[in-house]
């Protein structure tokens, strides 16, 4: 694998994320204090978190947490949950197991931009844009005449950053259905899952949705947070 592209969002926060006067590009919602977060904790949870130590876990993460992860999907056990420190970790290990320079992907644009530039950096790929004059939403068709040969990976991004956008549950599922039809994993940056505007219908987890491929191969969703 060539040397990683330059990660420009994050060179640009580096230097203006705590030092402009004004910031109208945050992508987070609005954060808790701890206490606020530990006054909402059960008695046990509270006594945990108070007295936990701040040595190593296990490689995979803890068991308790991955227990509490797998606890968010319908049908997936602490087995099934891989922990990383942040997300972009997570994305880095999904695009470099997932693809190799002999790959094909596609990418739902815009996205944040590891999603775009780690394919890229990997192999072919190719970006399938939301469709402005149809409330920011996703031609399936378009994906399907973005497949080839050698296509591996099609990376989403619902709720979507930056536009804010929702997927029709049913444009989800064709989606789905053509990644099943062609054997193609999916990874599903849902980080922003549950956000949206009051009684907003989100969409399952893309894990709780794709059992598997015509490849064989086990179905793929990142919820990364």
């Amino acid at each position: 694998m060539t040397a990683l592209p330059d990660f420009r969002l994050e060179t640009h926060f580096a230097k203006w994320e705590v030092t402009a006067r004004h910031h109208m590009t945050a992508s987070d919602a609005e954060t808790m204090r701890l206490g606020e977060l530990l006054a909402m904790a059960s008695d046990a949870d509270r006594e945990g978190f108070e007295r936990m130590g701040l040595g190593y876990t296990e490689t995979w993460g803890a068991p308790d947490l991955r227990a509490e992860i797998a606890g968010t999907y319908a049908g997936s056990s602490a087995g099934d949950i891989l922990c990383f420190a942040g997300a972009s970790e997570g994305i880095f290990a999904a695009n470099t197991v997932l693809l190799d320079k002999g790959s094909h992907a596609i990418v739902v644009t815009p996205n944040y931009q590891s999603h775009e530039s780690l394919p890229l950096a990997i192999c072919e790929a190719t970006g399938v844009p939301l469709e402005a004059g149809d409330g920011w939403s996703l031609d399936i068709d378009r994906i399907g005449r973005a497949i080839r040969p050698n296509t591996k990976l099609v990376t989403i991004n619902f709720p979507h950053n930056p536009t804010g956008a929702i997927l029709p549950l049913e444009r989800y599922r064709a989606l789905i259905e053509l990644c099943r039809h062609h054997g193609l994993w999916i990874l599903h940056d849902e980080i922003f899952h549950g956000l949206g505007p009051h009684g907003a219908a989100h969409l399952p987890f893309v894990a709780d949705e794709y059992e598997g491929t015509s490849k064989n191969c086990p179905d793929f969703g990142a919820t990364v947070s």
